[in-house]
């Protein structure tokens, strides 16, 4: 196995291991959540329920961050490889997630 096909294993493992354990992460975030709820029955506190509902959230956001982030990895991986075409193209793609992100925000 030569010098280039090594490195490219490893940026697809780096990007693997991102994507799992941030699916892990954000699983675990999620059904610590919905376990508050099933063993606290949330009706009778009110701090238990918002704490579920906050881990929950912050559950669902690990997994809509995760695409995000693996974009930012590749910029990386493509920066560091002096590839200056695909940075130009990753660059492009995550203004047009910045720029959807902040039209999904902005208030009507």
């Amino acid at each position: 196995m030569d010098f280039l096909s090594r490195k490219h294993d490893q940026s697809y493992g780096l990007i693997s291991q991102l994507l799992g354990y941030g699916t892990l992460i954000a699983v675990g975030m999620i059904a610590a959540g919905m376990a508050l709820v099933l063993l606290f029955h949330v009706g009778h506190s009110l701090e238990i329920a918002q704490i579920a509902y906050s881990l929950v959230k912050f559950g669902v956001a690990i997994f809509i961050f995760l695409p995000v982030s693996r974009v930012v990895v590749v910029l990386m991986l493509f920066l560091n490889a002096r590839d200056y075409l695909f940075v130009g193209i990753t660059g492009l793609v995550l203004a047009i997630i910045s720029l959807g992100m902040n039209l999904g925000l902005s208030p009507i």
